[in-house]
């Protein structure tokens, strides 16, 4: 009803519009300042003030319009067919009953009442009546009365249709509230619906759905066009505080550029208790805080970045199923009265007027037996305190008949303001109960509470029935189910205005500052200033307050419907509220619809003024900017330089900047004048210019070095530093063209770049210069092919530039442009004239002749240090440049003035003298430079020359071919000589000529320096001091390892000096294909692998075995008490179970002892992988056995095979890892061993839940699984370097070395390594005999060192520690008197406990662990020989314990430790001895164990203590140590000491503890690989022995 209002209403603020808009941004401008001419507006000349200054003018361009909106809210309940009645109710205003919605209905057309009550009779006549209605209810039809003309606005007199629908699909159902997806066809019926019933052209122009929530928003043609930054999101609350199931849709338009508007469509939590209650509060403020819209990008806001919210808009408008419901009043009693009122709409006829009848008597039964209780319970005389009394009213209380319920519904006498008054105060009236019901209503307890929606939001007049729950296809039966829900308005909606935000927090403001006033009050004292007599009164809030109940906040919003809104955008919006109400008559679902109708005026910006205000304003800014603008003029230096240019003019009359000829490495210098010529200051700079490939960005092109008033500025930066000019100053600008950059060069020599560019000179509030910049390209012989350098004729290469296609041979090319930096080159090739560059035949031919030349001027002005060595010159500038720096003069080193401009501008003048085939002495004259620095200049000239060069001296083509021939002759059982691989290098290169004799001319200046430069009489250095003599001692740790026995070569110092021009050519001669060239300069890999990375995998690859090897130890434990094994083989006794485990340790005692004999002639990769075959067939043996033979058999094999593989892969892991990771992955590898362990004792425990002898069989086949592994994966793995370079494979050994330690086969630190190697293998070979030396001395302490390595593997054994891993479910059950089943897996628990163990990263030294292991066996022996069962266990602790110590002590260090120990040449051989001893002991330990348990029992443990504190003496005293030593170092320790006796052992494990003796065997290691590489003893790497050959040819 227009005008009428109900809480919680807005009321007028004291506020003005004024006052709360005074601080916004964005408000209104004051009309003074906007109509102030543009100039005096202070704007400034950019593109954001051209906006602020139309914005500053948006009032000349918007004009008022207005608008209704009507926003609807249903909660289908997800009924079928509910579709069918949107169009009705919706769009024509169907389905309002007038008595139960509270309505005085105005035309809406012509805003009077509906005419006479003759014509309102005949309208209501032509609607169907409720019975018919009601009648013809059915599922998937449309329920509305026939005949209804529509009550409220529609059609086309609504400009926006809001609708908010709430469960259009079933969202109780998981599989929709789950569902990942939104449905697009349940969508898409109720647009379907919306179209067919909305007028045509009405646009859809904002669309959401969030499961069964959704938001359609339709525009009329007019509206729509002023419908601007539409963006929709959704945010979900349901289940887990996101789901979809309960949530809000929300859409936020802009109306006509000036008008915010968000729209919200919700569906809270459902539940009438407290819980429900929070949920619905906590799901509007996460609606609220988690709501973000897309950013408005329009002329009206240009600086939004980020999304707004809610509460950012002009104008919200909230509606929904908020399922808020009345509290504080028994659900019964509202039903009760509701349906006293509903029962009108019936004649008593009606089956539905029969189920109110019984409804009601039924809830006026329960009502008077609520009340009876509760009068028994009062006191006699009380009141009865009950809320509700004033509600019991008896069905009887209002009479009535079918008369009446007709003459009610046929009643269309206009209402008058009297009619409403007495309405209102009618206690029988609907709007009585309804004012009796709001106080209960908890959306209005919420927002007085300040819970939800108390800021400002408000609601139009609630004076129809509650809109939830009806039987649905009724018109007022409530809830008639078993639940009988409570009527409740939980369909809502809500409005708020920005106006009416801004009040609330005004208010939020005012009072926290009163509550700010009342503490400083308190803190003071003086709210204690009532008790002083000067107090004239006092106040008791008690006797003189107003009763809390009587007040309410809302109160002091109330205000006139109509409301004046200050937008955002600081525009006068005005809107208000026509209708709210429902649609009692819908009957499609249990809630009835409702819908509100809003009246809005707002702005709307007018494109066509706005593009006239735009025009006039763009106008006057550039008439005020004109007139203050800053302006320079730029001046360009028209330099000449009359050395040597005739005249720097264009024939084309450039008038930008003209740089004339330019060439390599010579600079050009011009200047550009700055001057200030305006009125006003002006900055400027130089900005980054616009480019296109392949320019480079930055200021200025990369070709061009640029000082602004001598300040340097880079080419590649953004802008300068701004400089500020007053009217008349200037300020200069150098530009500098020296182009030296390769890259560069080349492109400009091919014509793929031209010195062709602009400057931009940018000047703050004024326009922009752009300077051009060119030049004319000088070609030169850099970056040339070889083919092409060939084909160069006499006059050289600027003479091929002059000529034209077609032209005569040498007629030289007319220039018709300043632009044309480039002539073609001719499409036919000229023919060859040279067989080698003329520029390279002329650099190598001075170079040559002026270092004959410096090294003679040397001699004589410097006789003297000629002939001294380096160590007798005193004074190191005396010492010769070739002295200092073996690559001289092709090392850049050598080069001291290299960053001088007047070594640039000699490298310009000689390059320029090769371009014109001109004399390169003659070009460097003028320039009187001393002849040592033209050598280095013309050096530096010939490397920049070669690098350059595309193909190279050496081609991409013929290097793989060099590659492989070397390498075949690295293969060949003959070793060809020197010479022999020189000539097979030149048969090479012969196949191109030009290559050939270019190679030929540079090594034979190289070899011509050399001879200059090492002569006897040039180099009388230290190496000459080489002893020739092998009797002759080199040092104290030379004489130990008779360094000195091998001869020196007689020119050690070339062989130097050859290297160092290797490193130096080699990558500026050879080219070598991509491809192949990333793989080399990679290094090697193995399986894509290289590093620490393929050190890794092959400790993976080792592990293989190891995991085997820990698995052959461990599973027979598991079957030593397997009952179905042990009937399989009739029961052995304690001594034939002990060798039926045992077996497997005899043959790998003897698969050790075959690695002994014939290992070296296979390799440690094949003997790996055949020791893994034979161990397979083993298994197979094992797996298909009926007998105890065939057991046995079957265990002696597999042993076999183990024993090959354990004695070989500690020594290969150890020469492929590097010195310092040695130890750690050799733990990485036993930790597998234990893994091993581990898996057998669970595959153990497993199975033996299972009947039959897959108990025992199907542990031993998974032996083969792992052997099946090891043969997968070690083939592509590299062998052991160690071992390659002891047969004589060299070439393979150091591809192997490079790949295992990350690097390049020809790098120093790889060829270092392989000098030490096979220095080492060159030592041992002549001074051990064969491998019967195992058991001599031989020179190495042979016997000694194999001694203490078999020792090492005797002491772990005999440790106890295989007891545990062989015998562990024996030793649990038999000893400790464990079940099978406990035994086994307590064993298991101790295999893992060992794992864990092994992960400790902890290295304790081997004696010290060794006491804590005979502790732990001397307890076991205690706790076993007590015999209690909790000992036994306190034993099985013990055991534990046992196996760490063994973990921090003995298992790897034992496994690694002879393998270090052993020097290479007995390595192997020395190596399978110490496993030998291991498969010794261990056989004997698992063959005796069972025997002394049964027959001595807990005396077992003690003879292991023993063993254990006996080991510790013996580790101390001679055990060296070799941790992180390399192995060739270990011989050191065994070396002869200063008097040329062998040391004993004790002092060998003093010395190794020694830092002092370690760091003198280091440096002598590194002494002796330099040693073997200058004598020649050793061959040299490949690339250089390849470089060294050449330079002989």
């Amino acid at each position: 009803m227009a005008g009428t209002r109900a809480r919680p209403n807005s009321t007028a603020s004291t506020l003005s519009a004024s006052s709360l808009m005074q601080d916004v941004p964005g408000a209104f401008p004051s009309r003074s300042t906007a109509s102030l001419p543009l100039n005096e507006q202070n704007v400034e000349s950019n593109y954001v003030s051209l906006s602020q200054a139309i914005r500053a003018r948006r009032g000349e361009y918007v004009r008022p319009k207005h608008v209704r909106i009507k926003i609807g809210s249903w909660n289908v309940a997800a009924y079928k067919g509910a579709e069918k009645d949107v169009g009705g109710w919706f769009v024509q205003g169907k389905g309002v009953t007038e008595e139960l919605d509270g309505l005085s209905l105005r035309d809406h057309r012509t805003g009077d009442s509906h005419g006479s009550a003759q014509s309102g009779h005949s309208r209501m006549e032509e609607r169907e009546d409720v019975a018919a209605q009601e009648a013809r209810y059915a599922k998937k039809q449309s329920t509305l009365p026939k005949g209804d003309p529509g009550s409220l606005p529609g059609g086309e007199d609504i400009g926006l249709y809001v609708l908010c629908l709430q469960e259009v699909v079933d969202v109780n159902s998981v599989a929709e509230a789950l569902r990942p997806y939104t449905d697009p066809s349940v969508a898409a019926k109720w647009k379907a619906a919306m179209l067919a019933a909305l007028p045509a052209r009405y646009a859809l122009v904002a669309e959401q759905q969030l499961i069964g929530m959704l938001l359609l928003i339709y525009a009329s043609p007019e509206v729509a066009k002023d419908v601007r930054s539409v963006s929709t999101t959704s945010v979900g609350t349901g289940i887990a505080g996101y789901m979809g199931n309960k949530g809000a849709v929300t859409a936020r338009i802009v109306l006509g550029e000036t008008t915010r508007l968000v729209f919200i469509s919700c569906h809270l939590s459902a539940g009438a208790d407290k819980a429900a209650l929070e949920r619905r509060n906590w799901d509007t403020s996460q609606i609220i805080s988690r709501t973000r819209f897309d950013p408005i990008a329009d002329s009206m806001d240009p600086h939004q970045t980020t999304g707004e919210q809610i509460g950012e808009e002009d104008f919200a408008f909230w509606a929904g199923d908020l399922n808020y419901r009345l509290e504080g009043i028994p659900g019964d009693d509202v039903r009760r009265l509701l349906m006293l009122h509903t029962r009108n709409e019936y004649d008593l006829s009606q089956r539905s007027a029969r189920k109110i009848e019984k409804e009601l008597q039924t809830a006026t039964a329960t009502v008077k037996r609520r009340v009876e209780d509760r009068l028994s319970v009062s006191s006699a005389g009380g009141s009865d305190n009950s809320s509700l009394s004033s509600l019991n009213v008896s069905t009887h209380d209002i009479p009535r008949t079918s008369e009446d319920s007709r003459a009610s519904t046929d009643s269309t006498a206009p209402t008058t303001l009297l009619d409403e008054v007495a309405a209102s105060e009618d206690p029988t009236s609907l709007q009585t109960t309804l004012a009796s019901l709001l106080p209960h209503d908890e959306l209005h307890q919420q927002m007085q509470g300040r819970k939800a929606f108390h800021d400002g939001w408000r609601e139009g007049p609630i004076q129809f029935l509650p809109t939830y729950k009806y039987d649905a296809g009724s018109v007022g039966v409530f809830d008639s189910s078993e639940k009988k829900r409570a009527p409740s308005w939980c369909d809502r909606i809500l409005y708020r205005t920005r106006r009416d935000r801004l009040t609330w927090e005004s208010r939020i403001k005012d009072e926290e500052e009163a509550k700010r006033k009342d503490e400083e009050m308190r803190a003071s004292g003086a709210d204690e200033a009532a008790e002083d007599e000067e107090i004239l009164y006092d106040y008791d809030p008690d006797a003189d307050g107003v009763d809390v109940d009587e007040y309410d906040e809302y109160d002091d919003l109330a205000e006139a419907n109509g409301t004046s809104v200050v937008t955002k955008e600081g525009f006068e919006d005005e809107i208000e509220l026509e209708y709210y109400t429902a649609h009692q008559r819908v009957l499609s679902s249990d809630h009835k619809p409702l819908d509100a109708v809003f009246r809005m005026k707002y702005d709307c910006v007018i494109p066509e003024l706005k593009a006239k205000i735009h025009a006039l304003v763009a106008k006057q800014l550039d008439q005020a900017e004109n007139e203050s603008r800053p302006s320079v003029t730029v001046v360009v230096d028209r330099h000449r330089d009359s050395l040597t240019e005739q005249s720097d003019e264009d024939p084309a009359a450039f008038s930008g900047v003209w740089f004339s000829d330019v060439r390599w490495a010579k600079a050009k210098h011009r200047y550009l004048t700055i001057a200030n010529t305006g009125r006003a200051s002006a900055t400027f700079s130089f900005v980054e210019r616009p480019v296109a490939a392949p320019q480079s960005p930055g200021i200025a092109p990369k070709w061009i070095n640029m000082k602004v008033n001598d300040e340097p500025a880079a080419s590649s930066s953004h802008s300068t530093p701004a400089v500020t000019l007053e009217p008349g100053e200037t300020a200069s600008v150098e530009l500098e063209v020296r182009i030296f950059d390769l890259h560069t060069m080349h492109g400009l020599n091919e014509g793929l770049q031209q010195l062709d560019d602009i400057l931009v000179l940018r000047v703050e509030g004024g326009r922009d210069h752009f300077v051009p910049v060119r030049g004319h390209w000088l070609d030169n012989t850099l970056g040339r092919s070889l083919d092409k350098l060939t084909r160069i004729p006499e006059g050289g290469i600027r003479r091929l530039q002059r000529q034209k296609p077609g032209s005569k041979k040498g007629t030289p090319a007319t220039s018709t442009s300043s632009s044309q930096v480039t002539t073609p080159m001719p499409e036919e090739q000229p023919p060859v004239r040279f067989s080698a560059p003329p520029a390279l035949l002329a650099l190598t031919a001075e170079i040559e002749m002026l270092s004959t030349r410096v090294v003679a001027e040397w001699d004589m002005i410097h006789p003297q240090a000629s002939f001294e060595s380096s160590e007798s010159i005193e004074n190191e500038a005396l010492l010769p440049p070739w002295r200092k720096h073996l690559a001289w003069p092709f090392d850049e080193v050598c080069w001291t003035e290299r960053t001088t401009s007047q070594w640039e501008d000699a490298l310009g003048e000689a390059c320029n003298a090769l371009d014109q085939n001109e004399s390169l002495e003659a070009s460097l004259l003028p320039l009187e430079l001393p002849r040592m620095q033209q050598l280095s200049v013309l050096v530096d000239l010939l490397m920049l020359f070669l690098k350059s060069m595309p193909d190279g001296i050496i081609t991409a083509d013929l290097w793989p071919q060099i590659e492989k021939c070397l390498a075949e002759s690295e293969r060949s059982k003959r070793k060809l000589s020197i010479d022999e691989r020189r000539m097979a290098v030149q048969e090479l290169l012969s196949q191109t000529p030009s290559h050939n004799i270019s190679f030929i001319l540079i090594t034979s200046m190289v070899e011509r320096i050399l001879q200059e430069t090492t002569s006897p009489s040039a180099n009388t250095d230290k190496h000459s001091e080489r002893p020739l003599s092998p009797t002759k001692r080199l040092g104290t740790l030379r004489r130990m390892t008779g360094l000195g026995r091998v001869p020196a070569a007689p020119s050690a110092a070339a062989s130097d000096a050859c290297r160092a021009m290797a490193r130096v050519f080699a990558d500026a001669v050879v080219r070598s294909p991509e491809a192949a060239g990333e793989k080399s300069r990679s290094g090697p890999t193995f399986l894509k692998l290289k590093g620490q990375n393929l050190v890794y995998a092959v400790v993976l690859c080792s592990s293989f075995g190891f995991l085997l090897f820990g698995y052959d130890l461990g599973f027979m434990g598991g079957l030593t008490t397997s009952p179905e094994f042990l009937n399989q083989f009739g029961n052995p006794n304690a001594s034939l179970l002990g060798f039926l485990v045992s077996a497997y340790e005899v043959g790998a005692m003897f698969g050790a002892l075959f690695v002994f004999l014939l290992g070296d002639r296979v390799g440690r990769k094949p003997t790996n992988i055949a020791g893994a075959v034979i161990v397979a067939i083993g298994a197979a043996i094992q797996t298909s056995s009926y007998g105890v033979g065939q057991f046995l058999a079957g265990r002696l094999i597999a042993g076999f095979g183990l024993g090959m593989c354990t004695s070989v892969i500690p020594v290969w892991l150890a020469e492929c890892a590097m010195p310092k990771n040695r130890g750690r992955m050799m733990t990485m590898q036993l930790s597998n061993l234990i893994m091993g362990l581990i898996i057998a004792n669970w595959v153990d425990y497993g199975m033996s839940f299972y009947a039959g002898s897959i108990q025992w069989r199907f542990p031993c086949s998974l032996q083969i699984v792992f052997c099946i592994m090891v043969c997968c994966f070690m083939p592509w793995l590299p062998e052991s370097p160690r071992y390659l370079a002891n047969v004589d494979r060299i070439g393979e050994a150091t591809v192997c070395l490079a790949a295992l330690r990350g690097d390049h086969p020809d790098t120093e630190s790889i060829a270092m390594e392989m000098k030490e190697i096979q220095y080492a293998i060159a030592v041992e070979s002549e001074e051990t005999g064969s491998w019967a030396d195992v058991f001599k001395d031989g020179g190495v302490s042979g016997f000694t060192r194999v001694a203490v390595a078999f020792s090492a593997n005797f002491f772990q054994q005999l440790s106890g520690v295989n007891v545990m891993s062989s015998l562990g479910p024996y030793i649990f059950q038999v000893s400790i008197g464990m079940s099978r089943y406990d035994a086994l897996l307590v064993s298991g628990g101790l295999q893992v406990f060992y794992f864990l163990s092994s992960l400790i990263p902890l290295a304790v030294a081997a004696f010290s662990c060794s006491i804590g292991m005979g502790t732990c066996m001397t307890l076991s022996a205690i706790f076993v020989g007590i015999g209690t069962k909790g000992l036994g266990y306190a034993a099985a602790v013990v055991l534990y314990l046992f196996q760490t110590f063994f973990t921090l002590g003995w298992q790897s260090n034992m496994w690694i430790y002879p393998s270090e120990l052993l020097p290479l040449k007995l390595r192997l051989r020395g190596g399978a001895i110490a496993v030998i001893s291991q498969w010794l002991w261990t056989f004997l330990v698992v063959e005796i164990t069972p025997v002394m348990i049964t027959n001595i029992g807990y005396k077992s443990y003690i003879v292991f203590a023993i063993i254990n504190f006996i080991t510790i003496p013996f580790v101390y005293f001679f055990y060296p140590e070799t941790s992180r030593l390399p192995l060739e170092a270990v011989d050191l320790l065994f070396a002869d000491r200063e008097n040329g006796q062998r040391p004993s052992i004790l002092r060998v494990v003093r010395d190794s503890t020694n830092k002092a003796f370690m760091a003198e065997v280091n440096a002598t290691l590194e002494e002796r690989a330099r040693y073997g590489a200058e004598t020649g003893e050793i061959e040299k790497p490949k690339v250089m022995a390849e470089v060294e050959n050449a330079s002989t040819v």
